[in-house]
């Protein structure tokens, strides 16, 4: 089985963006991150619907017209322990 990551709905994130940039306070913590804008969609999926890798590579790869590869597979995982180690993700059980 595959883990689940999503966002805490106790803590709803709050989003402002530049260009390609994204600030994200997490009211949990009381910090604010600065994204990419693929580490922003990726985030913003989760914050909808908890999700595995694979599923989170298979729909940004559609939203984002993006090669489905093992480059944004890579991404995803860097970005799921980044998000992880922040607290802005939990595990979910499904």
């Amino acid at each position: 089985m595959s883990d689940y990551w999503g966002v805490d709905k106790q803590f709803p994130l709050h989003w402002h963006q530049w260009g390609d940039m994204h600030a994200v306070y997490h009211p949990g913590s009381g910090q604010t991150h600065i994204v990419d804008n693929l580490a922003a969609h990726t985030l913003k999926l989760l914050e909808t619907e908890p999700s595995n890798t694979a599923e989170l590579v298979t729909k940004l790869s559609k939203s984002l017209d993006m090669d489905k590869d093992d480059d944004l597979y890579e991404y995803i995982e860097k970005a799921l322990d980044e998000f992880k180690r922040l607290g802005l993700i939990a595990y979910n059980k499904t």
